[in-house]
């Protein structure tokens, strides 16, 4: 078990959020092997009965194929579905990636990605009958195979319109890759009434640009999410299309924003509307030496959303050295979850962030808004979430050469309450830090216990305190991060996180 996540379970029972769900699979973790080699879950669904669908691939011993993967409510594989729970799909004689996986209303399940054709690669859309079987009355027996040019087109992402069409984004290649979006008819026909022919490249200058992400606001337009290189480096990369595929020219720079963090690589993977409109973009920052997990808020005309973090941008450092995060959902009560992978030598690990509205993150959950899950003794690898109607939370990824899903109860108490209001009297500044941090009480303190913890959970300082403001030295400290944990005279708790740079 990781430090962070001794942490995040403080004052926390087995029931309360960013625990795992223990009524799901062994202990909330479900792993499931597809053949005998290797097998990637990459995006996640969740069924109107419950039922949870991940789609991604898997190695048939010379080639990839799609792989679709259904459990029920509580994990078990579904043997209704495929052979035992599990599909796979060839679509060529070569390698065959699925990456996004949308349910249509009927039950219908519409899985892209892309499929090499010997020379090169081109976007793929397969739809499935509900009990798994492909779907006959879509393109030809359930594929699609989708061509931009003569070079690679790779398609990551895919949403359904109100009218049942369904939208594909992803990029490709013409001397530099630009974002690509596909429109199909229900029948998977492209749709003539978008771009040219149902297809359209945007291009940012000279430089490479993806698209990672879609998503249909309500009233039609379209909204991509990437990155695009400025000349330098990478910034997010946001456009939006009106519903004909034409640039929205009300948004952004001529439909187009980029966004830089903080001037390195910033790769923005996924990409979320809140119901009030507001565009929300999650991905990795690089500070020079590692990454980070990184969120980015914008109100509708495309502007920086000034009331998320002051600027718009949030920054999160979970362990060091580095962070990656590849999906965001929003709850119903507008608090924000970012799933990705973290890495503490020598594994990577699924990593989960909930952050409040306001982009500050949610001490409700795992008692410091981070949770970090090991999977066994393997690296793992989260790359989607989805919040159930229940509000518990779901990450699918990669363990060990197989899908792993983990679930993650999201409840709030009394007791987590609790821990929030202690946590709102402590304030730790500048952090990140050099030399000197300061941890100022705004209620007098007596004996006090501090005590500061690396990552893996080894006590650095132990500091009896008693006032209302202590410095922290950096004395033999090296750089990473570091975790306090503050006990008061009454037994109260508070877990923060310090990071030295």
């Amino acid at each position: 078990m990781s430090a962070c996540l001794i942490l995040a379970t403080t004052h926390i029972s087995k029931s309360q959020s960013g625990t795992l769900d223990n009524t799901f699979g062994t202990g909330g973790i479900v792993t499931t092997t597809i053949g005998s080699s290797y097998a990637s879950g990459r995006s996640i669904a969740i069924q109107s009965d419950g039922k949870i669908v991940v789609a991604g691939y898997y190695s048939n011993g010379s080639n990839y194929d799609f792989a679709l993967v259904r459990y029920n409510s509580n994990g078990i594989l579904d043997a209704t579905f495929g052979t035992n729970g599990i599909v796979s799909t060839p679509i060529g004689s070569f390698d065959d990636n699925g990456n996004s996986v949308v349910i249509q209303n009927d039950g219908k399940i519409i899985v892209v990605g892309y499929s090499n054709n010997g020379t090169n690669n081109d976007f793929v859309v397969v739809r499935y009958n509900s009990n798994g079987v492909l779907d006959n009355n879509f393109g030809t027996g359930g594929k699609i195979t989708t061509d931009f040019g003569s070079t690679n087109d790779y398609a990551y992402s895919v949403a359904i319109q109100s009218d049942g069409k369904i939208i594909v984004a992803g990029k490709s290649s013409n001397g530099a890759y630009a974002f690509a979006i596909a429109r199909y008819n229900i029948d998977g026909s492209l749709d003539n009434t978008f771009g040219t022919g149902g297809k359209l490249t945007t291009f940012f200058g000279s430089g490479n640009a993806e698209g990672y992400s879609v998503a249909i606001q309500s009233d039609g337009k379209i909204v991509v999410a990437g990155s695009s290189y400025n000349g330098t480096n990478f910034d997010f990369a946001l456009v939006r299309y009106n519903s004909n595929g034409t640039l929205d020219n009300n948004f952004g720079l001529s439909g187009i924003v980029s966004t830089d963090f903080y001037g390195h690589s910033d790769l923005a993977y996924s990409v979320v509307i809140q119901n009030d409109s507001k565009i929300v973009l999650a991905g990795c920052f690089n500070n020079g030496s590692s990454e980070h997990f990184a969120i980015a808020r914008y109100n509708s005309n495309g502007t920086l959303d000034n009331t998320f973090n002051s600027n718009g941008k949030v920054v999160t450092y979970i362990l060091s050295p580095g962070d990656y995060a590849n999906s965001v959902a929003i709850h119903s009560d507008g608090k924000i979850v970012v799933g990705g992978y973290s890495y503490q030598n020598p594994l990577n690990h699924f990593s989960l962030v909930q952050y409040n509205s306001d982009g500050s993150l949610d001490n409700n959950f795992g008692g410091t808004g981070e949770v970090v899950t090991a999977i066994g003794s393997h690296n793992s690898y989260g790359y989607s979430v989805a919040i159930q109607s229940d509000g518990k939370i779901i990450m699918a990824g990669l363990s060990y050469y197989s899908f792993a899903v983990v679930r993650y109860n999201n409840t709030v108490t009394t007791g987590i309450n609790a821990i929030t209001e202690q946590n709102k009297k402590v304030e730790i500044f500048p952090n990140p830090f050099n030399s000197q941090a300061i941890i100022n009480f705004n209620e007098a303190q007596k004996n006090t216990i501090i005590k500061i913890m690396d990552v893996h959970g080894k006590e650095i300082k132990e500091i009896n305190f008693t006032g209302n403001q202590l410095t922290i030295d950096k004395d033999e400290m090296k750089k990473g991060i570091y975790f306090i944990k503050i006990t008061d005279i009454k037994n109260n708790v508070v877990n923060k996180k310090l990071i030295l740079q």
